[in-house]
């Protein structure tokens, strides 16, 4: 099978590439939204519970954060 070129319109609009969004409410997940991830995706809990943990990531070194 020979295929002509292929293109796709219109082009991504995100730029290097789409959001990553790192799910989890443990410190590994804090750790990888730290690494690689772009947000956190929250799962579960209230949104006060939710604050809070975010919140706790501040003191993070800054070493951590990407």
């Amino acid at each position: 099978m020979n295929f002509d070129p292929v293109f796709q319109w219109p082009k991504p609009v995100q730029r290097p590439h789409p959001p990553i969004y790192v799910g989890g409410g443990g410190d590994s997940a804090f750790r990888r939204i730290a690494a690689v991830g772009d947000a956190w995706l929250a799962n579960s809990g209230s949104p006060r519970s939710c604050a809070r943990r975010w919140s706790g990531c501040a003191r993070w070194p800054a070493a951590m954060c990407r």
